[in-house]
C-alpha cells in the first residue's frame, strides 16, 4: 500500500504500479512492494489540500529545517577554521619576522663590535691640513671651445632628424647685427659645415629612404634567401627520408633476425618436446617390456610350482596305490 497525497487515503499496489500525478510518479518498487514519490514534483503536480499541507508540516520542512541547521553549523565551522588557520597564518608571520629583527639585531652587533675592534686596533692618525688643488686646464681641453654635457638639449631621436637643417644666422633673415664671440663669419660657416658632414659619419639618419635600385637589389636578395631556404629544407627532407628509410630497413632487419630466432626457438622446442616424448615413449617400453618379462617369469614360476604341485600329487597318488596294492597283496 501507499499513501495517496491528494485524497489521503492508503491505495493498494496489488493492482498498478504507477498513480496519475504528473512527473512525481516512480516505478514500483517491486522488492518492497511500495511506490517512490518525488515530493517536490508531488507538490507541483498536486493540487494543494490540507492532507498535502500536512504531509508537507510533517516531512517536508521539517527535514529542510534540519538541513538549514546543518548547513549554518557548516558554514559557522568552517569559519571557524578558517578564523584559525588565518590567525595560525599571523602567528606564524610574527614568529618569522621576531627571527628576522632578532638576526638582523645580532649582525648589526657583531658588525659594530667588528668596527670598534678595528677602531681600537688601528693608531690614531694626525690630520695634517693640505692646500686644495688649483684647477687648471691641459693643451688639448683648452682647444675644446664648446662644453660636452653628459645630458643633451635634444633627445637622440629629434637630433638625428633636424641636425642637417642646423645653419648660422644670416642678415637675410632679418638680424639686425649678428656677433661671434669665437670663429668669426667664413670660419664659423665652415665649422658647422665640418660638424654636420662628422654628424652624418656617425649619426643615424630617420628620413633616410631607399631608391630604387635598393629595392631592387633587397627583390633579388629576397628571392635568394627564399630559393636557399627552400633547398636546404629539401636537402633536410632528403636527410629525413634516408634516415626513415635508414631506420625501416634496421627494423625490418631486426624483425627478421626475431622471427628467425622465434622460429629456431621453436623448432628447438618442437625438437627437445619430440625427444621427450620418444625418451617417454622409449621409457614406457621399457616399463612394458619390464612388466611383461615379470609377469612372464611370475607365470613361468607359477607354472613351474604348478607342475611340481602335480607331480607331488602324482607321486603321493603313485605312493597311495603302491601302499593299496601291497596292502592288498598282503591281504589276498
Amino acid at each position: 500500500q501507499a499513501f495517496h497525497p491528494a485524497s489521503s487515503s492508503l491505495l493498494p499496489l496489488a493492482a498498478m504500479d504507477f498513480f496519475s500525478c504528473g512527473s512525481a510518479c516512480r516505478p514500483r518498487d517491486l522488492a518492497t512492494d511500495t511506490v517512490k514519490f518525488d515530493a517536490a514534483a508531488i507538490g507541483a503536480a498536486a493540487p494543494a489540500s490540507p492532507a498535502l499541507e500536512r504531509w508537507r508540516e510533517e516531512h517536508q520542512r521539517p527535514q529542510q529545517d534540519k538541513q538549514g541547521e546543518e548547513e549554518r553549523a557548516s558554514e559557522a565551522t568552517c569559519r571557524e577554521l578558517e578564523a584559525q588557520l588565518i590567525d595560525q597564518e599571523h602567528e606564524e608571520q610574527r614568529l618569522l619576522k621576531e627571527q628576522e629583527d632578532e638576526s638582523a639585531r645580532r649582525e648589526r652587533e657583531a658588525q659594530l663590535r667588528r668596527e670598534e675592534e678595528e677602531e681600537a686596533e688601528e693608531p690614531e692618525e694626525i690630520e695634517v691640513e693640505e692646500e686644495a688643488p688649483k684647477v687648471a686646464l691641459d693643451a688639448e681641453e683648452k682647444k675644446v671651445v664648446f662644453a660636452n654635457f653628459p645630458v643633451k638639449d635634444l633627445a637622440a631621436v629629434v637630433y638625428s632628424a633636424s641636425f642637417t637643417k642646423f645653419s648660422c644666422p644670416d642678415k637675410e633673415e632679418g638680424f639686425e647685427e649678428i656677433k661671434y664671440e669665437w670663429s668669426k663669419g667664413d670660419k664659423a660657416e665652415a665649422y658647422m659645415k665640418k660638424y654636420i658632414l662628422d654628424r652624418k659619419l656617425s649619426m643615424r639618419v630617420e628620413e633616410l629612404q631607399p631608391g630604387l635600385w635598393s629595392q631592387k637589389q633587397l627583390k633579388s636578395w629576397t628571392s635568394a634567401v627564399n630559393i636557399w631556404h627552400a633547398k636546404v629544407a629539401e636537402y633536410k627532407n632528403m636527410l629525413m627520408k634516408k634516415e626513415q628509410a635508414k631506420r625501416t630497413k634496421e627494423a625490418k632487419k631486426a624483425k627478421e633476425i626475431r622471427d628467425k630466432a622465434a622460429k629456431e626457438a621453436k623448432a628447438a622446442k618442437d625438437a627437445e618436446d619430440k625427444a621427450k616424448k620418444a625418451a617417454e615413449k622409449k621409457e614406457g617400453d621399457e616399463e612394458k617390456k619390464e612388466e611383461e618379462e615379470e609377469k612372464k617369469d611370475k607365470k613361468d614360476k607359477k607354472d613351474k610350482t604348478e607342475k611340481k604341485d602335480e607331480d607331488v600329487d602324482d607321486k603321493g597318488k603313485k605312493d597311495k596305490k603302491d601302499k593299496k596294492d601291497k596292502k592288498d597283496k598282503k591281504d589276498k
